[in-house]
């Protein structure tokens, strides 16, 4: 096993957003408006295209390998226990 770094949960919640998987969860997100998300989507949706997890968004972003900005961290984390309470 190895260590979670920022990445893991920035990609984490990136899959969410693809339109290959279909997450049921998906409408979480979208709650907490996490800016150019909805519009990476759209991108791969309207285009055809695999999904982008390497592009940059302004509304997630890595700042190193422990840290994590979000324009709205928060809603993120109180999405992400929603999701998790969802689940069991």
């Amino acid at each position: 096993p190895r260590e979670l770094v920022a990445a893991d949960y920035v990609y984490a919640i990136k899959r969410h957003y693809d339109p290959r998987w279909k997450s049921g969860n998906l409408f979480i997100f979208e709650n907490a408006q996490l800016l150019g998300l909805a519009a990476l989507r759209r991108e791969a949706i309207d285009g055809g295209k695999p999904f982008d997890y390497e592009r940059q968004v302004e509304g997630l972003q890595v700042l190193e390998s422990a840290g994590v900005r979000s324009a709205l961290m928060e809603a993120v984390w109180a999405a992400c226990r929603r999701a998790g309470e969802l689940a069991r």
